[in-house]
């Protein structure tokens, strides 16, 4: 019974060992099957074995070219020269901008208000015909700035701000037209629309057409035929059209830039005769004393500390305006003038932006009590 037991262990294990080692073997013998089959012997290769020399790329490799430094020399260059022809123009324009308005506010309250500028052109009126649509346009101009314009009733503080930001927008007019004219002549090629409002000129001379017909039909000859007044006018207007407009463009900007930078004659009985000292800065001086010497909002009063409070905050503001207008327009182009790329034009306007900063807030001190005094004056 022991024996027979032991006997049937012993041939139970090895019948599961004869199992489990033939399914072992059996991925050996299917290799082995497959290295006896011919058509699989050719595909098989060694890690090792190296690819046939006809398959093999071989790509000669070249050193890549060394980065030159004239290219990033002549991006910082380009990028100086723009940054430098805004800072210029910017700079030029902060203190442009400031002169129009205090010229313009001289030009309208302290000068007499009769139109003469258009009476220069007086001698074309012997060729009307011709020369009228233009002596007209140029007349208009003149008397709506000088006469009109006065009529609106703002004078001090008021009028000067309104002046200070068309101030803005008559500076850009003269740069926009030096540089129109200089590309034009540069390339060769004309257009009126780059000289300035050409619109609004344009406008103007068809409304002195349809005024030099009106005007016509006072006379005899165009009651009689009115057809053919209104047909030699039309045929007229079509010559003259590019002539006149080109010649109204060149004299408007005659006239604005005249007015704005150098201005008119003060009257002897206006009060800037009375106290300008004839310096540089005593012509801004007395204008700024005339545009502040009234009250802004309050009356000053004994029992009315509230009210003297907020008149004497906007009196300082209006006093000290064009110092502010002034370090408004600095303070911005000296952090432009920080990033030029060159040395030999970053320290020169940093220094030169510098200065005028400095002299700005210097004169913002010191002119107080020049100011109090022609205060006193007035």
């Amino acid at each position: 019974m022991y024996m027979t037991t032991v006997w049937n262990k012993a041939a139970a294990k090895k019948e599961a060992f004869s199992e489990t080692g033939s399914k072992k073997l059996l991925p050996l013998v299917s290799i082995q099957e497959g290295f006896d089959n011919e058509d699989t012997v050719d595909n098989i290769k060694d890690l090792g074995q190296p690819e046939e020399a006809s398959t093999i790329e071989i790509e000669n490799p070249t050193e890549p070219e060394p980065e030159t430094e004239s290219e990033p020399k002549e991006d910082k260059l380009d990028n100086d020269m723009s940054l430098l022809k805004t800072t210029l123009i910017s700079l030029v324009s902060v203190f442009l901008t400031l002169h129009v308005a205090f010229t313009w506010y001289f030009n309208l309250t302290q000068c007499s208000n009769e139109a003469t500028f258009y009476k220069m052109f007086d001698f074309l009126l012997p060729f009307k015909l011709i020369t009228g649509y233009f002596y007209d346009s140029i007349r208009f101009i003149d008397v709506t700035i000088n006469e009109k314009f006065k009529g609106l009733g703002l004078e001090g503080r008021k009028l000067f701000i309104l002046l200070l930001a068309i101030s803005g927008s008559i500076v850009a007019y003269l740069f926009k037209f030096i540089q129109a004219v200089f590309v034009q002549i540069t390339e060769k090629k004309f257009n009126m629309k780059k000289l300035g409002p050409y619109s609004g000129l344009v406008l103007l001379y068809f409304g002195c057409v349809i005024y030099g017909l009106y005007n016509s039909y006072k006379e005899p000859f165009a009651v009689t035929s009115p057809i053919l007044t209104i047909i030699g006018t039309v045929i007229l207007a079509a010559i003259l059209f590019v002539p006149t407009t080109v010649a109204t463009m060149v004299v408007f900007f005659i006239y604005v830039t005249y007015y704005s930078l150098v201005g008119s004659v003060a009257s002897p009985e206006s009060l800037y005769t009375k106290i300008a000292d004839g310096s540089f800065l005593g012509h801004y001086r007395a204008l700024h004393s005339i545009i502040n010497m009234n009250h802004v909002v309050y009356e000053m009063q004994d029992d009315a500390p509230i009210k003297n409070f907020v008149e004497s905050a906007l009196r300082g503001f209006f006093k000290y305006l064009p110092f502010i207008a002034l370090l408004s327009g600095l303070v911005p182009l000296l952090v432009m003038s920080i990033q030029f790329n060159m040395a030999y034009l970053k320290y020169p306007f940093v220094g030169f932006i510098s200065i005028a900063i400095a002299g700005t807030l210097w004169l913002m001190l010191h002119e107080s009590p020049n100011l109090l005094v022609l205060y006193n004056r007035l």
